[in-house]
């Protein structure tokens, strides 16, 4: 039978294993959490995240049979990890340190659970049904990480312990695992429904349906198979109907549902032929300022105790949300969901009517994102469904990031002077190729060939990497792209590197920038970007043999999928186009004429312009004159008009994007 308890079981220390870490002698408060900088509470953060989700990943596959839940203690340092009694927990850190060599199992404590994950969410879907809602009143079913017990959120806490002493309702609900049940008051919340701007769609931004309400931009994909773009938002807010159609608050049309999941609360709104969608957030501000559009460059489930942020288009980007737990709950629209709940400690509204369909996200960096989902439900109290859960279900992936120095995703202009001094132009609007005021960001030994610009922290941002002739390869980090800010040089890469057969390119299409040498023997060697952050490379793989050389091989993204394709530039003025068809083993896909003309190797350029994820062809004339190519069609490698973007004292010598 069910037994009805009135607080969670505590937990027991399982016997200690020589891995575990000192505990920290600092302590801290969630006050002191949210008081902390956003760049502070994400260096304390992410080595717990980093654990946790190790942890979990281990839990949720090869040790479901011992495993209750995870739990990232912020406040004291260190990641609880609960077990079922009989776990052999250093067995099971040692899986979690094979699984993510990044993880400090360190950190952990491991602690008895009671139940594991998988017996709780049986119970809980038993229960989690029309049926027992009416008879119990059912508001919620929170799954504490320590497996402990069912956390039963009612309307009437007498009426529900009532039911669940009478045998039709014990009938009902019969639990094999006996899972204990604890019955608190529910939560008073709602569906938070609301009102995009401009193609590339982003999260953030409002939406709403022709002629009815509105909601917030979610997350922003792209399907596994194709490439294809779709932004998903909330299926409440256009109650789950295939075939409706969300606009831009200027009326602009974005796309049509085509997918729908009710248990993940989400829709897919196909945006094809109206814009594509990017990996980034808007966080505010002015729309279209570079300021406020910040990179979301991955996902990861949530887990309690951890804190994030959600960017609902009416409360604004809203922070220090502290992770409750997994949690079940009816909709004001009678469907179920699974996600996950948060609070603000101290009790302050997390959601507002509009914010459904907003992105929940954690902050990784000084202006990082890592998705975690979408925003249902809520007022003081948040609930949102897991951005895992709906890629797995539509079968899609998060968007790529684009990247330039300002950190906008369109490409600026850089003139590097013959006195080693580098002048840019920020790219005002990328559409009509506008360039606003030019600005010192470099000096030094710099010039034309040792000066490359690449994203190597995924950040959006370019770094801009020295060439050395004596093999080194020296960083320095964007830290703010709209002040042109560079920290500290580090070396990332010593050996055979030189000016000549040096490149940088995201080939994988993690976000994060690869290293790949160019032989003189025709051989070209890439260098996987492992941690971004440290500048850690991978093993060197053979990515292409050939007529390869220092002189005829460039990168370039031409199709918009996140990933650099491969561009060889004839003697003969014909620029034939390698399509990157698998970027973690490095295929390419036949050669394509993609341009015949006056082309060469130090004329020919290729940069996104216009934001839209596909790089455009640039010439740069030995007259002084810029003239580019925008980017039609990647698929096919159609190029618009000729425009001029600039005149002076432009050459291919002193002459770069990024």
């Amino acid at each position: 039978m069910l037994s009805i308890a009135s607080a969670i079981l505590a937990g027991t220390l399982i016997a200690a294993t020589p891995v575990r870490a000192q505990a920290p002698t600092t302590v801290r408060t969630d006050q002191h959490i949210a008081a902390m900088s956003q760049v502070a509470q994400a260096e304390l953060l992410n080595p717990l995240r980093t654990l946790a989700g190790a942890v979990d990943d281990v839990g949720r596959s090869t040790a479901v049979a011992t495993y209750s839940g995870v739990e990232i203690d912020a406040s004291a340092g260190v990641v609880n990890v609960y077990l079922t009694p009989g776990a052999k927990s250093a067995d099971f850190l040692a899986r979690v340190a094979k699984t993510n060599s990044a993880a400090d199992v360190r950190l952990a404590r491991v602690k008895q659970g009671r139940f594991t994950r998988q017996a709780l969410e049986a119970a809980r879907d038993r229960m989690f049904q029309p049926k027992s809602d009416a008879t119990l009143g059912t508001e919620s079913i929170l799954l504490p990480p320590d497996g402990t017990a069912l956390h039963l959120r009612v309307q009437d806490v007498a009426r529900a312990e009532r039911a669940l002493k009478g045998p039709q309702t014990m009938t009902q609900m019969t639990l094999d695992s006996q899972v204990p049940i604890v019955v608190e008051k529910g939560a008073p919340g709602s569906d938070a429904s609301r009102t995009k701007d401009t193609s590339p769609w982003k999260a953030g931004s409002s939406i709403h349906l022709s002629g009815g309400g509105g909601c917030t931009a979610g997350l922003p994909t792209r399907r596994n198979s194709d490439n294809h773009p779709f932004l998903i938002t909330a299926a409440h807010c256009g109650d789950g109907q295939a075939a409706t159609e969300w606009e831009g608050a200027d009326r602009t049309t974005i796309g049509e549902v085509t997918m729908v999941d009710q248990l993940w609360d989400a829709e897919a709104i196909d945006t094809a032929g109206h814009g594509t969608t990017r990996g980034q957030e808007w966080d505010g501000g002015p729309y279209g300022s570079g300021a406020f559009t910040l990179a979301v460059t991955s996902t990861k489930r949530s887990i309690t105790g951890d804190y994030v942020c959600h960017d609902g288009y009416v409360s604004g980007a809203v922070c220090n949300i502290k992770v409750d737990g997994q949690v079940s709950w009816t909709g004001s629209n009678g469907r179920s969901h699974i996600g996950m709940e948060g609070h603000i400690p101290g009790g302050a509204t997390a959601v507002q009517q509009g914010d459904s369909g907003g992105m929940v996200f954690a902050i990784t960096g000084s202006n990082t994102r890592q998705a975690r989902g979408n925003v249902s439900w809520g007022s003081t109290l948040i609930r949102w469904t897991e951005a895992d859960d709906i890629f797995n279900s539509f079968l899609v992936h998060l968007a790529p990031v684009n990247t330039s120095v300002s950190g906008d995703s369109k490409a600026d202009l850089m003139f590097i002077g013959t006195d080693g001094v580098i002048t840019a132009y920020p790219n005002v609007d990328g559409i009509h190729f506008g360039w606003g005021s030019s600005r010192r960001i470099g000096e030094g030994d710099w010039n034309l060939s040792n000066t490359r610009f690449a994203d190597l922290d995924g950040d959006g941002k370019t770094e801009v990497i020295h060439v050395g002739t004596n093999g080194v390869l020296t960083a320095y980090r964007n830290i703010d792209g709209i002040n042109y800010n560079w920290s500290g040089g580090r070396t990332v890469g010593e050996g055979d590197w030189n000016p000549s057969n040096t490149r940088f390119a995201d080939l994988d299409g993690d976000g994060k920038a690869d290293l790949i040498h160019v032989g003189t023997n025709g051989i070209l060697t890439a260098y996987p970007n492992i941690d971004g952050i440290n500048y850690n490379w991978g093993g060197g793989r053979t990515v292409g043999e050939g007529d390869w050389n220092p002189s005829n091989t460039q990168f370039a993204d031409l199709n918009d999928d996140g990933k650099a394709d491969l561009v060889h530039v004839g003697t003969n003025g014909v620029l034939t186009g390698y399509p990157n068809v698998d970027g973690i083993n490095y295929n390419w896909g036949g050669g394509r004429t993609i341009g015949e003309g006056d082309w060469n190797t130090v004329n020919t350029r290729f940069a996104d312009l216009d934001g839209d994820g596909k790089s455009d062809l640039i010439h740069v004339g030995t007259d002084g004159v810029l003239t580019a190519y925008p980017n039609l069609d990647g698929i096919n490698y159609n190029w618009g008009s000729a425009r001029t973007v600039g005149t002076g004292a432009w050459s291919p010598g002193n002459t770069i994007f990024g």
